[in-house]
């Protein structure tokens, strides 16, 4: 395959920094099938500091959603453990 895209524009496309008509350029190029620019892509997200972040950003996820639901049940573990007044 000819007429690859410049590096730099791969680079900004797998870092989130890359728009527009560039973007679609470049996207329609790896989607043809060029296995070189794919490659060159793909580098970008099977390195370990991106697992890492992946991984953190999960966490920080989970926390947060543990954090709600914790949130949203203690008000009702506080009244089932209120003694019934009245029946």
């Amino acid at each position: 395959m000819t007429n690859h895209p410049k590096a730099e524009h791969i680079n900004a496309l797998a870092t989130g920094r890359l728009g527009g008509a560039e973007a679609r350029t470049v996207v329609a190029h790896l989607i043809h099938g060029c296995a070189d620019c794919g490659a060159a892509v793909a580098q970008y997200f099977e390195s370990h500091e991106s697992e890492s972040a992946y991984d953190e950003a999960c966490d920080h996820a989970f926390a947060a959603v543990a954090t709600v639901l914790n949130f949203r049940r203690a008000p009702l573990l506080q009244r089932a453990a209120r003694p019934q007044l009245w029946s």
